[in-house]
């Protein structure tokens, strides 16, 4: 298709120590003024994908003034990372404590942590938040800073059984266990609402300032939502309410990232295509094989840009063939991408990579349903600019693969 070699912008590489960003300068106009760039992933084991998002965190934040990365991880969690890497922890082992081992553990990941330690010392530092309600990193730091609080707001709130109740399920929660029963569940639900309440009318001064009491606040409905996700959760997996309860408390975090937490910053998002995408209605199985959901998704970016709309830019990622497998020795086999597919017809450019912007007045053709695999390599068609407002795309997909550093821990989603 010439309209694609025309105007698909070729990039060079996706190395990401390689800082020569010429062949990613045209992305300045295609981004524009937005404040807001979510990168997504087709699976979570997308080897040349991590590389690929690395180089362009690194690009967003030397020449397009974005200074948050925002993942997929816990919220409070994710202020850990960055409180590590300001002690002066290195990157890699910061990120083992609070970012999902799916990243954290990858060797095609190692190179955006590295990057941050770099910049912990400088005048403009790369800040590691978390937008997700999950507990990602040590169950019994994040109940010591809750019971922290309460403590020096309200001696003697909590007691002793009030104590353990907190920790037993923030440890189950963390092991991804939904609540024993339904009085437990009571309880805990009573409990973060009662030390919810205690933080809220606590008054700004010495003990907790008006920013603490914002993020502390945020991290109890973040707990609060994640009770509601275990309690939802049943033996095959995540439920329809998991799965709406965690997208919309996820997008909520972002909204309040952007307005509240880092007002006036830039803050580039690492995420699941699934959850960025601007809608899913729309979006239908091109696969026969595929069965059809009776979920009606509502995804994370759909929340997001219903409230800061252009100021936002979302960008999905397509392969044509390869291998992918999340921190495995055994990699899945990526068939082909189907003929007539965007993912086929970028291949067929002839170029490794590419850039294609889906924003900027995309051709009538480009307009139409079409099929492409951004979810899971999965067909499926749609008017791609209703989802995504550009394609990255990778001929040679790679797998994601174990750094031989990393300790022996489980890698959970």
């Amino acid at each position: 298709m010439q309209w694609l070699r025309d105007n698909a912008v070729a990039v060079r590489s996706i190395a990401p120590d390689d800082e020569d960003f010429s062949d990613l300068m045209p992305l300045r106009e295609k981004i524009g003024a937005a404040r807001m760039v979510l990168l997504g992933e087709q699976t979570h084991g997308d080897g040349a994908t991590f590389l690929a998002k690395s180089r362009l965190v690194r690009f967003l934040h030397q020449h397009m003034g974005f200074d948050v990365l925002a993942w997929e991880s816990g919220i409070f969690d994710c202020r850990q990372v960055d409180a590590a890497l300001r002690s002066g922890a290195a990157g890699i082992d910061a990120a083992r404590a609070g970012v999902f081992g799916i990243w954290s553990l990858s060797e095609q990941c190692q190179s955006v942590f590295d990057y941050a330690t770099r910049t912990s010392s400088s005048a403009r530092p790369l800040e590691m938040a978390g937008f997700d309600c999950q507990i990602t990193g040590a169950p019994l730091v994040y109940h010591d800073y809750i019971v922290g609080l309460v403590d020096a707001l309200q001696p003697e709130a909590l007691s002793a059984d009030d104590r353990s109740l907190l920790q037993q399920w923030m440890e189950r929660s963390a092991a991804s266990k939904p609540t024993r029963n339904a009085d437990e569940a009571a309880a805990v639900s009573a409990l973060l609402q009662r030390i919810g309440q205690i933080v809220d009318t606590a008054a700004s001064g010495a003990v907790l300032s008006t920013r603490e009491r914002d993020f502390a606040r945020r991290c109890i409905l973040n707990l609060q939502s994640l009770q509601i996700v275990r309690d939802a959760m049943d033996d095959t997996g995540p439920s329809d309410a998991a799965v709406l309860e965690r997208d919309t408390t996820m997008g909520e975090n972002l909204i309040w990232l952007a307005n509240h937490r880092y007002r006036g910053r830039k803050i580039i998002v690492w995420a699941a295509s699934s959850h960025i995408a601007r809608a899913w209605r729309g979006v239908e199985p091109a696969d026969e094989r595929l069965p059809d959901s009776q979920l009606e998704y509502v995804p994370m970016g759909e929340h997001v840009a219903a409230e800061l709309g252009d100021e936002i830019y979302v960008m999905g990622f397509i392969a044509h063939d390869g291998e992918y497998g999340t921190l495995s020795p055994q990699p899945r086999r990526l068939e082909p991408s189907p003929v007539g597919s965007l993912d086929r017809l970028l291949y067929e450019t002839g170029q490794p990579y590419l850039f294609l912007d889906l924003k900027t007045s995309p051709p009538s053709w480009l307009q139409e349903a079409l099929v492409a695999r951004p979810f899971g390599y999965a067909s499926f068609r749609a008017r791609w600019p209703e989802i995504f407002d550009g394609f990255f795309f990778t001929a040679k997909m790679q797998p994601s693969t174990r750094d031989p550093q990393a300790p022996p821990r489980r890698s959970r989603q």
